[in-house]
């Protein structure tokens, strides 16, 4: 991991969760992952810990699913601005 994408990862992870606006800190999870993809760490959306890892999280309740709730993980990723 380089020095940009460390930088990067704080700066998601200290945004408030794009789903729902829980005031960070955030998880960063990475976008357009899987099937053997390497991560990109600069494509990341905040997550609170409930949309990531908790009930009605991306990772409870699968991609597919979750995406059907909440927007693509591209639509989320491009409303994700850095101050």
């Amino acid at each position: 991991m380089t020095d940009s994408d460390r930088q990067h990862l704080l700066s998601i992870k200290h945004l408030p969760c794009i789903v729902c606006g829980r005031p960070g800190p955030s998880h960063a999870h990475h976008t357009d992952t899987g099937m053997g993809r390497k991560k990109n760490h600069h494509k990341v959306i905040p997550l609170c810990l409930h949309h990531h890892q908790g009930e009605q999280g991306i990772h409870t309740l699968g991609k597919k699913r979750w995406q059907m709730m909440y927007g693509s993980e591209a639509e989320l990723l491009a409303k994700t601005m850095l101050p």
